[in-house]
């Protein structure tokens, strides 16, 4: 029954070994677990932030199926007819990035687009250039900037390159943060603030390799 104007989400996925009767049944070495999660807001509590109504689920689900389950668990605890904005932030994967409907703005996570820039670009200062161009928003020419930058390569530093090029042309969609994309946005309830999205990595551990 729990109201709320905004609704932070996030989702991912972790590869698990698989031992014993369930790696014999399913025939495979590692077998993904997929995770969600999802806040109303942040507040202070002695210099650390906690998440304030968090709902978190995961399981070996089909991706229609998890979809399905994370509305189930969401509607447990929040009357989703109040939400007026919901952000899902993820890492890009496709069983994400597809499954957001008109009602969910995407938005690629930033930690994740920084770990491909710094694995898959080599150079330093065309590093910070791609740097400076995102936190422009400048999309269209950063998106020929690479492509440049990489046709002036061979080998595996081409494909590299294309890789990142890929990489953000996928998730073109999600580049902008939901505070860039000058919608309406709920003002926190008293106490809570909102931050940028990227909490799911460390949920990862406590929920499953913990």
């Amino acid at each position: 029954k729990e109201k709320t104007g905004i609704l932070f989400e996030e989702a991912d996925g972790v590869y698990i070994s698989i031992q014993g009767k369930d790696r014999k049944k399913s025939r495979k070495r590692k077998q993904e677990m997929k995770v969600g999660l999802a806040y109303k807001g942040c507040k202070d509590d002695n210099g650390k932030t906690v998440l304030i109504g968090k709902v978190s689920f995961a399981g070996f689900y089909t991706t229609d199926d998890f979809w399905e389950r994370r509305e189930a668990m969401l509607r447990r605890v929040y009357n989703l007819d109040e939400v007026k904005l919901r952000v899902l932030n993820s890492d890009g994967a496709a069983w994400i990035r597809n499954a957001c409907d008109g009602d969910v703005i995407y938005q690629l996570d930033r930690f994740h687009i920084e770990q491909a820039l710094t694995k898959k670009i080599g150079s330093g200062r065309v590093r910070n250039t791609i740097r400076k161009m995102l936190a422009h928003k400048d999309f269209e020419n950063l998106f020929e900037y690479i492509e440049i930058y990489r046709n002036g390569l061979s080998g595996k530093a081409y494909d590299d390159a294309n890789d990142f090029l890929t990489y953000l042309m996928n998730n073109k969609d999600g580049l902008l943060s939901y505070r860039d994309r000058n919608i309406p946005i709920p003002e926190p309830e008293e106490g809570m603030f909102y931050k940028n999205l990227g909490t799911l990595e460390n949920h990862n551990f406590s929920i499953i390799c913990q």
